[in-house]
């Protein structure tokens, strides 16, 4: 069965929340420009959000394209913290 752009954009949708998550948990390790670059991102996933909603039916491949954009935005600023969260990290003595 052929997948349909609005099940690809709600699957894209379903990443983009799962990262965000993610990175939620580990945003406070980093330092205040870790901080506002996230701003920045978690607002561009619940435009995104609000985009797809709004599309309804009329899903386009831009949205689609957008979206993934996105994505991999959000996963390299996720490894990005996770690279700063485990050089902060001190094991005990």
């Amino acid at each position: 069965m052929k997948t349909t752009i609005a099940e690809k954009l709600n699957r894209t949708v379903e990443d983009l929340r799962g990262l965000r998550d993610e990175i939620r948990l580990n945003a406070h390790l980093g330092e205040m420009q870790a901080r506002d670059a996230w701003a920045k991102l978690e607002q561009k996933v619940a435009d995104t959000e609000r985009q797809v909603e709004n599309a309804g039916k009329q899903a386009s491949r831009e949205l689609l394209e957008s979206a993934r954009k996105l994505r991999g935005a959000l996963k390299a600023f996720r490894d990005r913290v996770v690279e700063v969260a485990s050089q902060s990290v001190h094991p005990l003595d």
